[in-house]
C-alpha cells in the first residue's frame, strides 16, 4: 500500500456517503478521497479528491465496473453507502481482496438478516424480547379479533428506509384499509419518564409519527467481530434524519446491547453496526439493525468518535482497531448545506444544463475572471491577453481603481480592495481568481504585513462561494537558499525573508481552506525570478541591471560566476498563468514551479549578454570581469519547472537570448 490511502467512497450522494466523506476529511490521515455513485449532480462527489460515476448498484454490471475502476483508481479501502449496495459488496469481497482492496463491510449473513425487518427477531430467538414484534397482516388481524390489545401499531414498506411510509394504526378501521405489501409492526413508546412521553403518545393518538426518543447506538468491530468502540446518542428526527442529537448513556440499553453482541458476532459482525430503538416501559427496544455507517457518523465524528477513520486504520494500515468515547459534553444540532459547483467541471451535467434549455434561453455568458494586481508587469500582460481572446470577462481588483482603467482597454469591471470590504464586488459571479497583488521584497515589514492580510482575507472570502479556482502567484523564494538545485516541488520550503514567509503563509492558508471548502480548486504557481523589459523590472532586477550596465560601460563585473540561475520573462508568465485558466483542470491543491525550461551559470549569463550587447549595439567588445567569490560554495536559485509544463503542455517562448535581446532593444 502506497504512503497516501486511496478511499473509495460508494452512493456519495447519500446521507452516509456524506458523512463518510465527513469523517475523512476530520482524520487528517493521509488519505485521498474517491465519491463513487451515478448520480453527477450527486452534493459528495464535488467533497472529494476524485469522482467517477458508475452503474446503479442494481445493474448487473455494477461489481464488474467497480472492480476495474478499483483497479485504474488504485483504491484501497472501500466503503459501501447502502444497505443493498453493502450486501452486494459483502458477497464479492474475495474479488475485491483480489484486486487489494479491503471492503469495510460485514458478512453477508448478517447483512441479510439486517435487511428482513419483518423476521429480523426470529434470527435472534435467545434475544427476541429486545427486538419490536412485527406481525404480517394477517396475523395482526387474526390477534384483532380476537381481543389482543395490540395497538398502536406501524405499518412500514417493506423497502422502506428514513421513516418514509410509515402509517399508524390505531384500531381496527385503520388495520383494514393497509395495503398487503407491508410490515406491522409494535410501537416502541417511550418511558413514562421520558421528557417525550406525553407528546408521543398524544401524536400516536391523532395519527402522527413523533420521530423522538430515538436512542441509536453505534458499535464497532474489528475483522474478527470483536467490539473495539461504541456509543450511544438520544435523537429526534425529522423525515427519518436525525436532526439534534444528544450523548447518551444508559445501564439498561447497555445491557441490552450486550446481550446482543455475541449473536450478532457469531452471524458475521464486522466493521460498523447501529442499533435503533427506544427506552420503553418494557426494555430496549430495537426496531432497526443497519450494517453500516449512519447519516450522523460525520457529526458523531465531529462529537469525537471517528468510526470512519478508526476503520481506515484498521482495514488500510492494518492496525488495531482503536477505543473511542463520544465527547458528552457536546451536542449535534443538523441543518442544510449548500454548495455551487462550475458547469465545466462535469460533462454529464454541462449536458443537462444543455438539455433543459432546449426550449429556454440559456444565460451562455463568459466565464469572468478576477485579476488582482493588474497594473504590474505580469498583469497587464495577462489582463491584456484575455481581453485580446474575447473567451473571458475581466475584472481587475487593484490599490487605484483610476491607475487600473488608465492601464487597461478591455475590462468589464475595475474594483479597488475597500470594494472587497464593503462588498460591492461580488465574488460569487467569480470564476477564477488571479491573485498577482503583491508587496514586493524591498518594500517594507508594514507593507508586506497589509499584503499577507489582504491576501487571506481574499481568499477566505471568494472560498466562502464554493468551488471556483485561485491560482496564487508565488514566489521561488519560499525554497530559501537551500541545496539540490534545480528546486523541485517536493522540496520543503524554507522561506529566510519576510517576503518569503508571506509567499508561503498564504500557500498554507490555502492549503488550509482547501480542506474546508472541498469543492474549491488552488493552483499555487511558485514562480521563478522575473525579469524582461519592462520599467518596474529593469530597475531593480541583476538580469537587467547587467544589460544595461553592460550597454553604458561596455563592462560586466560579476562576483563567482558558478551559481545557477533562472530567469523568466514576464510574458511567460503571463501565458503560463492564461493556461492555467483555460484547461480548467480543477486540481484540487496543486504546487507548480512556473519558470523557464533550463537554468545558466551566472558566467554564461554575463557571456550572453555581452554577445548580444555587442552584435546589437556594435562598438567596443564588452569586458567581463570575475570577481573571485570569499564563499567558495556560493548560492544558487532556480527552479525546476518541469513539472508544470508537462501537467499544462505548455512551454516558454522566451529564451534567455530573447530576453536580452528584449532589455537591449529598449
Amino acid at each position: 500500500m502506497s504512503e497516501i490511502i486511496t478511499v473509495g467512497i460508494c452512493s456519495i450522494g447519500s446521507g452516509v456517503g456524506q458523512s463518510v466523506i465527513d469523517s475523512c476529511h476530520l482524520s487528517r490521515l493521509p488519505l485521498r478521497t474517491i465519491g463513487l455513485g451515478n448520480n453527477p449532480l450527486a452534493f459528495g462527489l464535488y467533497e472529494c479528491d476524485d469522482h467517477a460515476l458508475l452503474p446503479s448498484y442494481y445493474d448487473a454490471s455494477y461489481v464488474e465496473a467497480l472492480l476495474a475502476l478499483c483497479e485504474t483508481k488504485k483504491i484501497d479501502v472501500l466503503i459501501p453507502g447502502h444497505d443493498d449496495e453493502a450486501l452486494l459488496l459483502a458477497r464479492n469481497t474475495d474479488r475485491f481482496h483480489d484486486y487489494g482492496v479491503a471492503v469495510i463491510v460485514a458478512a453477508p449473513e448478517l447483512i441479510s438478516i439486517c435487511r428482513a425487518k419483518e423476521t429480523m427477531a426470529e434470527s435472534f430467538p435467545e434475544v427476541a424480547d429486545l427486538f419490536v414484534r412485527s406481525y404480517t397482516l394477517d396475523d395482526a388481524r387474526s390477534l384483532a379479533a380476537a381481543g389482543q390489545a395490540i395497538y398502536p401499531l406501524f405499518a412500514k414498506p417493506r423497502g422502506g428506509y428514513a421513516s418514509k411510509g410509515i402509517s399508524i394504526i390505531n384500531g381496527p378501521e385503520d388495520l383494514e384499509i393497509v395495503d398487503d405489501g407491508v410490515i406491522i409492526q409494535e410501537v416502541a413508546i417511550p418511558h413514562a419518564d421520558d421528557p417525550f412521553h406525553t407528546s408521543y403518545v398524544r401524536n400516536l393518538t391523532n395519527g402522527r409519527n413523533l420521530q423522538a426518543a430515538e436512542i441509536s447506538v453505534q458499535l464497532l468491530a474489528d475483522k474478527e467481530g470483536r467490539i473495539s468502540a461504541q456509543c450511544a446518542t438520544y435523537n429526534k428526527l425529522n423525515n427519518g434524519i436525525p436532526i439534534e442529537i444528544l450523548p447518551y448513556k444508559n445501564a439498561q440499553v447497555n445491557a441490552a446491547v450486550s446481550s446482543l453482541t455475541p449473536y450478532l458476532q457469531k452471524q458475521g459482525l464486522r466493521g460498523p453496526l447501529n442499533i435503533q430503538g427506544r427506552l420503553t416501559d418494557q426494555g430496549f427496544k430495537i426496531f432497526e439493525l443497519n450494517p453500516r455507517f449512519t447519516g450522523i457518523t460525520g457529526l458523531r465524528a465531529i462529537m469525537g468518535f471517528n468510526e470512519v477513520a478508526a476503520c481506515i486504520r484498521h482495514w488500510g494500515l492494518q492496525q488495531p482497531l482503536p477505543s473511542m468515547n463520544l465527547n458528552s459534553r457536546v451536542f449535534g444540532i443538523r441543518q442544510t448545506t449548500n454548495k455551487a459547483v462550475q458547469l465545466s467541471r462535469n460533462e454529464r451535467v454541462g449536458q443537462l444544463y444543455q438539455d433543459v434549455h432546449i426550449r429556454g434561453e440559456r444565460a451562455d455568458t463568459k466565464p469572468v475572471i478576477l485579476v488582482t494586481g493588474s497594473t504590474g508587469a505580469i498583469g497587464r500582460e495577462l489582463v491584456g491577453a484575455l481581453g485580446r481572446d474575447d473567451e473571458f470577462e475581466v475584472w481587475t481588483l487593484d490599490r487605484s481603481k483610476q491607475q487600473a482603467n488608465a492601464c487597461h482597454q478591455k475590462v468589464s469591471a475595475t474594483y479597488d480592495w475597500h470594494d472587497l470590504d464593503t462588498g460591492l464586488l461580488n465574488l460569487g459571479a467569480v470564476d477564477k481568481l488571479v491573485h498577482l497583488a503583491s508587496a514586493r521584497p524591498f518594500h517594507g515589514p508594514g507593507e508586506i504585513s497589509d499584503s499577507l492580510a489582504k491576501g487571506m482575507q481574499l481568499f477566505s472570502y471568494f472560498a466562502e462561494h464554493g468551488s471556483g479556482e485561485i491560482i496564487f502567484a508565488s514566489s521561488q523564494s519560499v525554497y530559501g537558499s537551500q541545496p539540490g538545485i534545480p528546486w523541485t516541488e517536493d522540496l520543503l520550503p524554507q522561506p529566510e525573508s519576510i517576503y518569503a514567509a508571506q509567499k508561503y503563509a498564504l500557500e498554507q492558508h490555502l492549503a488550509n481552506l482547501g480542506k474546508i471548502r472541498r469543492g474549491l480548486s488552488v493552483v499555487v504557481l511558485r514562480v521563478g525570478a522575473v525579469t524582461g523589459n519592462d520599467p518596474a523590472i529593469r530597475d531593480r532586477e541583476a538580469l537587467a541591471r547587467m544589460t544595461c550596465e553592460a550597454m553604458n560601460s561596455r563592462q560586466i563585473e560579476i562576483l563567482g560566476g558558478q551559481q545557477i540561475l533562472g530567469r523568466v520573462d514576464y510574458r511567460d508568465v503571463a501565458d503560463g498563468i492564461a493556461m492555467v485558466i483555460k484547461q480548467n483542470l480543477y486540481n484540487s491543491h496543486a504546487v507548480f514551479n512556473l519558470g523557464m525550461e533550463n537554468s545558466y551559470t551566472l558566467d554564461a549569463i554575463a557571456e550572453c549578454i555581452a554577445k548580444v550587447v555587442e552584435r546589437e549595439r556594435p562598438g567596443k567588445p564588452v569586458q567581463v570581469t570575475r570577481i573571485p567569490p570569499a564563499d567558495t560554495a556560493p548560492k544558487s536559485h532556480a527552479v525546476d519547472a518541469s513539472k508544470f509544463i508537462k501537467a499544462y503542455a505548455w512551454k516558454p517562448k522566451y529564451s534567455l537570448e530573447n530576453i536580452i535581446e528584449s532589455l537591449v532593444q529598449q
